[in-house]
């Protein structure tokens, strides 16, 4: 659970009980709850720890089952969403936002499956109004890729010429501080690389473009090399600004782990042996958080094991 949502259970428990029934209070939210008096009043101080006591010196880390036991008992609901801190989401968030404010061009790049870069680019895009994002498929052309940009900006085409609509694109999007971002690039048809070319150069110096995909820096390098049809143009405008994401390694799933209140250093060697990609230790973390942790259970290396049913033949 983050800051964000704690305090939004502090919140929560205070308009509770100062809502002025009768029925309500301190010591009966903490008997619908099970939470004991001193954690409650820690939790509606805006505090993250408790004393045992009061003469006791050592503060006590107030665990998620706690925050999830009170949020249930006052009806408060929100989506609980894994966030993961890591080098991988942070170089991707600040090569999003100096090219949306710059209206510079870049390339995201992972060296594998997994490494979280569609994860980042949806989380950007999820936080920023001007941002749009665009997930490409390997059947997609270049008209494919102008009708999705113009359902993300809700317009309506006018005409059937792809000119008009690619005008139409950049007469609604071409302001400051907007970014378009066009993600599982690999293995695009020539038809799209001329698409994105015609966009490229429309909103050259107006707006930020970023392209992602895997392997993709190479790819690009490569097709330029070559001398494809307007490939070096693309590379040109694009090498300057360019991120390559690192695979998911064994202190990354013990940092996240940390990070997310699951301190178990047995279950942390668990999951860093079995756990193969960014994606996959995400759902691990929110099954544990949802199965284990705001249930009250134990998580130990045995609950684990059982939950996601794991033995040595598991990551193979």
């Amino acid at each position: 659970m983050n800051n964000e949502h704690k305090k939004q259970v502090s919140q929560a428990i205070n308009a509770w009980i100062e809502e002025g029934n009768n029925e309500r209070s301190q010591n009966q939210l903490c008997k619908i709850s099970k939470v004991s008096p001193v954690i409650v009043q820690a939790i509606r101080a805006g505090e993250s720890t408790y004393k045992a006591s009061k003469s006791s010196e050592k503060s006590i880390q107030i665990v998620d089952s706690h925050f999830y036991k009170l949020a249930e008992a006052v009806g408060l609901k929100f989506e609980k969403e894994i966030h993961f801190n890591n080098q991988n989401f942070t170089q991707v968030h600040n090569l999003c936002r100096y090219a949306q404010g710059k209206h510079r061009r870049g390339i995201i790049d992972s060296v594998d499956s997994g490494a979280g870069k569609t994860y980042a680019l949806e989380a950007y895009a999820r936080a920023n109004k001007k941002a749009i994002y665009i997930k490409a498929t390997s059947m997609m052309k270049g008209r494919d890729l102008i009708t999705k940009i113009m359902e993300v900006l809700k317009i309506t085409p006018q005409g059937k010429r792809a000119v008009t609509h690619l005008d139409q694109i950049t007469e609604r999007f071409i302001q400051p501080g907007n970014v378009i971002i066009i993600d599982e690039l690999e293995h695009s048809s020539p038809d799209m690389w001329r698409v994105i070319k015609d966009i490229e150069d429309a909103t050259y110096n107006k707006i930020g473009l970023i392209l992602a995909g895997k392997g993709l820096i190479t790819e690009l390098h490569t097709a330029a090399v070559r001398n494809k049809k307007l490939m070096p143009q693309v590379w040109r405008r694009f090498k300057n600004n360019k991120v390559k994401l690192k695979a998911l390694s064994r202190n990354n799933v013990i940092a996240a782990c940390e990070e997310h209140g699951i301190t178990d250093k047995p279950v942390q060697r668990l999951l860093a042996k079995h756990v193969e990609d960014w994606s996959q230790l995400n759902e691990y973390i929110k099954d544990i958080h949802d199965m284990l942790i705001s249930r009250g259970l134990e998580v130990s290396e045995d609950t684990v094991k059982q939950l996601f049913e794991l033995d040595e033949y598991s990551n193979f």
